[in-house]
């Protein structure tokens, strides 16, 4: 498993997080924020030189395998600082913008830059017109062979530290999707000819680079990136890498937050008792990593898809952007309840890493216009997906130790044509988890996954049902109803991601979904999104938190990308 074995390389070379003297240590990083330091230097000199070759195409000198590959990486990055996170995250879209439309030229002339550790974003949104790609402002004129750029944007990055970014603007009067294009700019071919008019307002993460820039300067014909008003359909096909990553990006917090709370939880005693020993929190820390888990599945397994059936990405990178950070949220929540006994005991040595976690993940929601636009996209292609599913075995990609196929750029598409691979083997996933438990049932445990088991079942049932009782014209109109529809695909598409899993890779999971009572867990969560669901058997949380704690003596952390603690490099 290439991608675990890189992040745990990367994990190591960036040093034990609880480490107060290293620079790149959980205390470190709080230590900037009261006086709104940006990054770190000693991240701003090592990631470019540790991730930049993985967004590089191998063709072109990179490094880059898999976006599964990636996103281990970004999530490492992520268990540290989220506003450093962000900013990679900036930066792979500002890449693949260009491996997705640019000309043999600029791809290997940016693809050298960025080997050498120069960086690029992009500027999508404006003070005004916000994240609607559709009523951007800012334009880009014929004028003397090539063009010239005007108009205010926003840039989630220091403009100082960049030297090329992406910049989408409006080459036609007409407007329309076909009415924008994209052009990459290196900045010092445009002296004078771009300015920072203020740094702006971050809306939760102290620290990031958040900058407002005016252009007004010419640009060459061959800074156009694509064809002359392809850039709405170029830019929402890039979008799609960078709402998985969103999800690698909400893990890495969960990550950090549930280690700091369940660290706190085996130290502290309140009354008498060990925080960790009272079943309240053991069921909040249960809930916790259940839903980690179920993020670890969908966003593993869309981030292969990406290689595999690149045409459905639209959809599936849809569910991730809006589940796994909506679940993040949530076990973030259930986190805080156990985290709040703190404030009961003197000396409880808080650091402020779970509040700083806590409330930078909040903006990850936000990325790309929030949740709802990722649910609005979902919502059109709702019906074509219903009528067109067939459920099918699980496919043999979806095995986390196979090879990705090379990625074939020219497939990725705006739309999926009505196929979801993912939700395609929820059928299959349901029959072998049934079969098994009539072998291994009896218990309380297994009562309740096969309780859960149906629930999700009949819950795909009845999706399926009313999406089809819904007319065309609601979920154009953008219908409540088909926001909900939508939200509930989002579910069962996580669970058939679940059970992929589970019948695939349980043998490498032997301490999460493996475990009856893990999965028990995982799959109560899921049904509890569905509507009101009973508490699971005591034994069920009960025996499951035994395996998270088997899980971190283990590894000796309870997430998924753990640092090497002895042995050989594991690249090696």
């Amino acid at each position: 498993m290439n991608a675990l074995r890189r992040a745990q390389w990367l994990d190591r070379e960036l040093g034990d997080p609880c480490d107060p003297p290293g620079a790149l240590s959980n205390p470190e990083r709080v230590e900037e924020l009261p006086a709104d330091r940006p990054t770190s230097g000693a991240l701003r000199t090592v990631l470019p030189i540790e991730l930049h070759p993985y967004y590089v195409p191998r063709a072109l000198g990179g490094e880059f395998c898999s976006f599964e590959e990636v996103g281990a990486l970004m999530r490492v990055v992520a268990r540290r600082d989220m506003s450093t996170a962000l900013t990679q995250a900036f930066s792979l879209l500002g890449a693949v913008v260009v491996w997705l439309a640019g000309n043999p030229c600029q791809r290997r002339a940016l693809a050298a830059m960025v080997l050498r550790g120069e960086r690029i974003s992009v500027a999508l949104s404006e003070p005004e017109s916000g994240s609607d790609l559709l009523a951007m402002s800012t334009t880009a004129q014929p004028s003397g062979g090539g063009y010239h750029l005007l108009g205010d944007k926003s840039l989630d990055a220091d403009f100082d530290q960049l030297r090329f970014v992406v910049v989408y603007a409006r080459t036609s009067d007409r407007g329309g999707p076909r009415g924008f294009s994209l052009f990459l700019i290196d900045k010092q071919a445009i002296p004078g000819g771009v300015h920072a008019t203020r740094q702006a307002d971050s809306p939760g993460l102290r620290g990031t680079d958040l900058t407002e820039l005016h252009f007004d300067t010419p640009l060459p014909g061959s800074a156009l990136i694509g064809g002359e008003g392809s850039g709405f359909e170029v830019i929402l096909k890039a979008l799609q890498v960078s709402r998985m990553m969103c999800g690698a990006l909400s893990l890495g917090a969960l990550d950090t937050s549930l280690e700091t709370v369940l660290r706190f939880a085996l130290q502290h005693e309140i009354h008498g008792a060990l925080v960790a020993d009272l079943p309240q929190s053991q069921k909040q820390l249960c809930e916790a990593w259940a839903e980690l888990l179920i993020g670890d599945s969908l966003t593993g397994l869309a981030l292969r898809g990406i290689h595999a059936v690149s045409s459905q990405s639209s959809v599936h990178s849809s569910v991730v952007k809006y589940l796994v950070p909506t679940l993040t949220e949530q076990a973030m929540q259930k986190l805080s309840v156990v985290y709040a006994t703190r404030h009961h005991i003197p000396r409880s040595g808080d650091p402020g890493v779970f509040q700083k976690m806590y409330r930078d993940n909040m903006v990850v929601s936000l990325f790309d216009g929030g949740a709802q636009i990722s649910l609005f996209s979902l919502s059109h292609q709702l019906r074509s997906l219903i009528v067109h599913f067939q459920p099918t075995d699980v496919q043999p990609w979806a095995h986390y130790a196979n090879p990705p196929d090379e990625l074939d750029w020219t497939q990725l598409s705006v739309s999926a044509g009505g196929e979801d691979a993912v939700l395609a083997g929820f059928d299959a996933g349901s029959h072998a988890l049934q079969s098994w438990l009539e072998q291994h049932g009896g218990n309380e445990t297994s009562q309740s996954l096969e309780a859960s088991l149906g629930s999700l079942a009949r819950s795909k049932d009845d999706l399926f049902a009313a999406v089809r009782r819904l007319s065309a014209g609601a979920f154009a109109a953008g219908h409540p109803e088909g926001f909900e529809l939508a939200r509930r695909y989002c579910v069962v598409e996580a669970t058939a991601a679940v059970l992929t899993d589970w019948r695939l890779n349980r043998a490498a999971m032997t301490t999460t979904l493996a475990d009856p009572a893990v999965l028990a867990v995982v799959l109560h969560r899921l049904t509890a999104q569905l509507g009101g669901v009973l508490l699971l058997p005591p034994p069920c949380y009960r025996d499951c938190f035994a395996a998270l704690l088997a899980r971190r003596e283990r590894d000796g952390r309870c997430s998924l990308y753990v640092m090497p603690t002895e042995g050989p490099d594991p690249l090696s």
